[in-house]
């Protein structure tokens, strides 16, 4: 019982210096409203639109094989489309994604924005990016602040996620080494392999962890048998792997 105590307390200090943390760190400096374009480093042939201060845009894509994305706040699903192409809708100018591609990599940032205040209201960011069809990325690298990340039906030799605050939900994505740290959200991964394939370590400090419907409370290492690799630690949130 006590340890219970202990284990829930600490998942509400943990989520609270989290919040006070990221509202100190960015409630003390300015904004950043630059104009509200989207810059590329190759031809720059977007439809972005605004409405009432709500910016959407539609953009096809040079083919890329590595994606590196380094965001504050985004609500991100990747999933399988017709196109490399990109989809986003935000509110504010200083959330919005800035796309430039390195060789074979796409990387995605945004604005080095610092400060958002307590009065800058509500703040949303969401994108949708598609790969088609028989697309193999070699990497995939997302860093988020805020935000759930959604992954569906695509191949990714490796994928590494460091998430502060979100939820992680992977259907039908075929990988050969997953890596997840997030501080606050759910994990939910359900590949396209057999998960008796991947040598697994999971923990949460408060959560429940579940692999194929069993659960194992806080902690969870096994052999797989192909080499493969999935690795989870979440200080506060449940991990279900099936």
């Amino acid at each position: 019982m006590k340890k219970t105590i202990f284990l829930v307390a600490l998942g509400i200090i943990t989520v609270f210096c989290i919040c006070y943390g990221t509202v100190k760190h960015m409630g003390g400096m300015k904004n950043v409203f630059g104009d509200c374009g989207i810059h590329f480093s190759f031809d720059d042939d977007c439809d972005l639109e605004e409405d009432n201060g709500k910016f959407s845009l539609n953009q096809k894509l040079e083919k890329f094989s590595e994606l590196d994305i380094d965001v504050r706040i985004m609500a991100l699903t990747i999933q399988e489309g017709t196109d490399f192409a990109i989809e986003s809708s935000f509110n504010k100018s200083y959330l919005k994604p800035v796309l430039e591609v390195r060789g074979n990599t796409l990387k995605i940032s945004q604005q080095n924005f610092r400060s958002i205040g307590l009065n800058a209201g509500n703040q949303t960011c969401r994108v949708l990016l598609t790969i088609p069809s028989g697309t193999s990325l070699g990497s995939l690298n997302v860093s988020s602040n805020v935000g759930d990340v959604r992954l569906r039906d695509f191949n990714a030799e490796k994928i590494d996620l460091n998430l502060n605050v979100g939820e992680v939900t992977i259907r039908n994505v075929d990988f050969n080494d997953f890596n997840c740290s997030n501080n606050v959200g759910e994990i939910s991964v359900d590949p396209v392999a057999d998960i008796n394939d991947y040598d697994m370590k999971l923990s949460t400090d408060v959560g429940e962890i579940y692999v194929d419907g069993h659960s194992y409370k806080r902690s969870y290492n096994t052999r797989g048998t192909a080499g493969k690799k999935i690795i989870v630690d979440t200080n506060v949130g449940e991990i279900n792997i099936r």
